[in-house]
């Protein structure tokens, strides 16, 4: 019996936790706060995530989960970060982003920083990382 192996056009699907309480003492929030979603679209070799929150700390094993089985997907040419709903982002978010830098890199495929804007723009800015990455910001 043959199989016929059919290529997928497009891919959404958005990756993310559901309500958490914040129980961090350190920032002592003491509300229900949505942990980051991402939001992903594979379509023509471009994969394009798009976090929705805060790019931070806890952030990570759903930034990590949301990409790392497309990368074992030789059909990608271009990876696209999506700022435009990213309200925040730390230290960790900056080295998550390093990481799957370093990580699309060994493959030949660069990481694109899109429509980065208010405080994500001057925390990408201040760390220097147009010089690391294509970067479009959002300038008003």
């Amino acid at each position: 019996m043959r199989f016929k192996a059919e290529r997928i056009e497009r891919v959404e699907l958005i990756f993310g936790l559901k309500d958490i309480a914040n129980t961090d003492s350190k920032t002592n929030f003491g509300d229900k706060r949505l942990a980051l979603r991402i939001k992903v679209i594979y379509e023509d070799g471009k994969l394009t995530m798009s976090p929705i929150g805060s790019f931070d700390y806890h952030s990570q094993l759903v930034f990590i989960e949301a990409y790392k089985d497309y990368l074992k997907n030789k059909e990608i040419n271009q990876v696209e970060i999506d700022f435009t709903e990213v309200e925040y982002i730390d230290s960790s978010g900056l080295c998550m982003l390093l990481q799957l830098r370093k990580e699309v890199l060994a493959l030949g495929i660069e990481v694109h920083l899109v429509k980065c804007g208010g405080i994500v723009q001057d925390i990408i800015d201040t760390a220097n990382f147009g010089q690391i990455f294509k970067i479009s910001m959002n300038r008003g």
